[in-house]
């Protein structure tokens, strides 16, 4: 790796860091977005995009030949900004800092209202039922408030460029005259990113009069010229691609990019054959890339590998470049996914082992098999399935071509058990938020509570749809989200937004937390309750209410009950029978803007969270503690190995998990050397099971600890999550204490 890319990973954590002074700030979004308070959503907000890319400050750094940037809330200058998680927003950091320093006038306090007024900021509690409202406000079945996560349509810029795209809109715009804001907002959008690219081009230029250095002069001519004919031309070779693609990512402002290596290969190979690229080039601009990635800190998601869309190994040398800007830079961005099947060849499992094995957590392995077959159950053509790709932490998408709102909703099996055991009340709002299916007293049989538990599951299926319906509707009235329509199939040609049905494929994923919980408590009750008789069901819940306190033995009896994770099929059964149903109750829910909802478990830190909203479990677990991670076993729960673990994983319905189904492992770093045959014929033992995902943890429970004890020590200390990796000591202790808790082969 050469010293350049070794400084700008340095300078990358510089960068990171929040900006010293919050209260200084520009409104250049904010007074275009109050000047357009009558236009249409998507045109007010094109609008404001483009004021932003026409006055913003552009930078060049030190060694950068990659021009644009990432920004996060922290680092925008902007008081009100766009992002594409939740649409038009306001900046609270900067808010605050700029009231506490006196420096917000009248005027924008007022255009801030405005914002308020028009744009999406919350889920909407005035447009919910009281029945809605109770299962947001229970936790049992919620929406995120969030878009969802987008890989967009890479190849279309490359291929067109700015101008040809520009061309295809005013072709398209003349067949729908209906669309005209519609189409009005693509154009305006293309013409401020071009501009922007020309920016940035000027930028360059200036910059070698200032430059004393012979050869940086010559680099930033070479920059100058590529972002002049970027502003309006397709790529012409691999490292016109690069900058293109990190210049789209930097618009849209995304945490995804897509099949890296797909769409980046040909102009490898191209470059290559024709003497114009060398491995070693190609390897710098990858390297800064994911240097650029890091300064922003959060999470990129990034795919490799998998199957072409006429089948067959997709593989390239870009696949193999990416893998080793991982290894040497050792870094948790990009948040990088390697799809994994049948033909993929032994190299590539080679060096997937031998950089998860630095520590950092990636690449996370997938197995294409269950998720194309996920796919193809959603009515997505095969050709269109083999192109899938994971956006966000974890979750499924066709790159391009879908609406999904990833992540836009969360449903909480341990907490629709509690209300089950309730008789449909929450203890913790002390409302009836679910139906009424028996108390305690009435639940005399062990099929009747699965009865309750069942019909509770189903009714929350129907509200979890009903809540992010509400949510999506409200999207759909106040945003608009004009590059993403313009770079989402078949947005253009239907002349509608991706809140309209624009895109070709759309849905609402969700995660589902507590499966396991529930698995858990129902293997414990049925044991301990109506089998041994150790205790009633009533006497159960009533120290399940007291949070276990004077009742330490029959807690430590349900601790004792089979538990998920082992290979034990007394609980594995009903872990995969309550999952398949489930699956199958939120896939019968339309969503708003067409398709249905799709589940999964790609629980992020959402087990955390939603475990403070949830009482204490039947399995043992305290109340308001964090909930099992993912779809593994529950804390130090699993007990027989990582064989085991991935056995009971296996029992779940894969296919149906359509967003994701996450299993977690961690490995101590000496397998990874000594036994990296084994390591890799355990994975693909898994794999042949019909398992979705893994995403692996590599260290020694000794140095986590050490970590917790002494933060300043472990800084660069990276562990996987839940779908993303991170720096352990950023975590919370609670997250800290699951990560430690995990599965460890030694």
């Amino acid at each position: 790796m050469s010293e350049r890319i070794q400084r700008l990973s340095r300078r990358a954590d510089a960068r990171r860091q929040p900006v010293a002074d919050l209260s200084r700030y520009t409104t250049y979004y904010l007074d275009a977005y109050v000047a357009n308070l009558d236009a249409a959503p998507i045109l007010r907000e094109a609008r404001a995009r483009a004021a932003t890319w026409a006055q913003m400050a552009l930078t060049v750094g030190p060694d950068e030949r990659m021009v644009g940037e990432l920004c996060n809330d922290a680092r925008t200058s902007e008081l009100v900004y766009f992002y594409y998680g939740r649409g038009t927003t306001i900046s609270q950091a900067r808010l605050d800092a700029a009231r506490a320093a006196g420096a917000l006038t009248p005027e924008v306090e007022a255009k801030l209202q405005a914002v308020r007024e028009h744009s999406y900021l919350d889920w909407p509690r005035h447009l919910a039922t009281e029945a809605e409202r109770l299962a947001q406000d229970s936790g049992a079945a919620r929406s995120q408030t969030w878009a969802g996560h987008l890989v967009l349509d890479h190849p279309l810029l490359l291929e067109r460029g700015w101008a040809g795209l520009a061309a295809w809109v005013e072709e398209w715009a003349a067949r729908h005259g209906e669309s005209a804001d519609f189409y009005e907002a693509l154009r305006v959008t293309v013409r401020a990113a071009s501009t922007l690219m020309r920016r940035y081009a000027e930028l360059c230029d200036a910059e070698i009069a200032r430059c004393a250095d012979e050869g940086r002069r010559g680099e930033l001519a070479e920059m100058a010229a590529r972002c002049g004919h970027l502003s309006h031309g397709p790529a012409r070779d691999f490292r016109d691609a690069v900058q293109q693609v990190w210049f789209l990512h930097t618009l849209s402002g995304a945490d995804s990019v897509g099949r890296f290596d797909q769409y980046l290969g040909g102009h490898y190979e191209r470059d290559v054959a024709a003497g114009r690229l060398t491995r070693e080039e190609a390897f710098e601009w990858v390297a800064e890339f994911w240097c650029k990635v890091a300064q922003n800190g959060a999470i990129q998601n990034l795919t490799i590998g998998g199957q072409r869309p006429e089948g067959g190994d997709a593989a390239n040398e870009v696949t193999y470049l990416a893998l080793e800007a991982t290894r040497l830079l050792k870094r948790p961005h990009p948040n990088l996914c390697l799809r994994l099947h049948p033909g993929s060849p032994a190299r590539l499992w080679d060096e997937a082992l031998r950089t998860i094995a630095t520590g950092t957590g990636t690449p996370a392995l997938y197995n294409d098999e269950p998720a194309i077959a996920g796919l193809l159950h959603l009515g997505i053509p095969l050709d269109e399935a083999r192109d899938y790709c994971p956006a966000g932490c974890s979750q499924t998408v066709i790159p391009g071509r879908a609406h999904f709102m990833n992540d836009a909703g969360v449903y909480n099996a341990a907490k629709v058990l509690e209300l089950a055991l309730h008789d449909g009340h929450d203890t913790r709002l002390q409302a009836q938020v679910g139906p009424h299916t028996g108390t305690a007293e009435q639940l005399g049989s062990y099929e009747a509570l699965e009865e309750a538990v069942y019909r509770q599951l189903a009714y929350f299926a129907a509200m979890e749809a009903a809540v992010n319906n509400v949510n999506y509707r409200h999207f759909a009235a106040t945003e608009g989200y004009a590059l993403r329509a313009l770079f989402t199939r078949d947005c253009v040609e239907r002349g509608r937004g991706i809140w309209h049905g624009g895109a070709r494929y759309n849905g609402i994923q969700l995660e589902i937390p507590g499966l396991t919980n529930l698995a858990d408590s129902l293997a414990a009750a049925r044991e301990v309750v109506y089998e041994q008789h150790r205790a009633t069901l009533p006497e159960l819940v009533a120290a399940l209410d007291r949070n276990w306190e004077g009742a330490e033995v029959l807690r430590q009896a349900v601790r004792q009950a089979p538990k998920f994770g082992n290979n034990d099929p007394r609980v594995d059964e009903i872990r995969a029978r309550f999952s398949d149903f489930l699956y199958r109750e939120l896939q019968k829910q339309p969503a708003e803007g067409g398709g249905v909802f799709i589940p999964g478990e790609v629980i992020f830190v959402y087990h955390e969270g939603d475990g403070h909203r949830t009482g204490a479990t039947p399995d043992g677990r305290l109340a308001y503690t964090v909930l099992a991670d993912s779809a593994g076993a529950a804390q130090g729960r699993d007990t027989h190995g990582p064989t085991a673990l991935m056995a009971s994983a296996a029992t779940l319905p894969h296919r149906l998990g359509t967003t994701s189904i996450v299993l977690n492992v961690k490995f101590a770093p000496r397998l990874f050397v000594e036994e990296r045959e084994r390591m890799a014929a355990l994975f693909k033992g898994y794999f042949e099971m019909g398992g979705l995902q893994l995403q692996v943890n590599v260290v020694d429970r000794e140095t986590l600890l050490r970590a917790q004890q002494d933060p300043a020590a472990y800084a660069d200390l990276v562990v996987r999550v839940g779908g993303f990796s991170a720096y352990f000591c950023t975590l919370s202790r609670e997250l800290q204490d699951d990560i430690i808790s995990r599965t460890a082969q030694s």
